[in-house]
């Protein structure tokens, strides 16, 4: 071992966004395969009220980017948020599927 690195702790492996080049970002299959398969040690995420008060786990703070839905997560229910589809923009590909929809 060389010595610059000899006296270090263990690099962690840390899975951004629950997973996200894996599957949908923040979502439990996202969380699942990289504590299971990848074995890593910390899952980041950011959590954000939804207008009933309910905490909810999503990176932006609308539902725009990775969901079948748009608009602002303050401004919708819990109830309402469940009937978005969390996978449905995920491809691991460029495209050409879409496994989680």
């Amino acid at each position: 071992m060389h010595p610059f690195v000899s006296g270090l702790e263990p690099t962690l492996h840390i899975a951004h966004r629950g997973g996200a080049k894996v599957a949908p970002e923040n979502t439990l299959a996202a969380f699942t395969l990289a504590v299971e398969r990848y074995r890593t040690d910390m899952l980041e995420l950011d959590v954000h009220r939804t207008r009933d008060g309910v905490w909810v786990v999503s990176h932006d703070e609308t539902f725009d980017r990775c969901t079948d839905g748009s608009g602002d997560i303050a401004s919708l229910t819990l109830a309402e948020i469940k009937r978005l589809d969390a996978g449905y923009r995920f491809t691991p590909d460029g495209g050409r599927t879409f496994p989680f929809r």
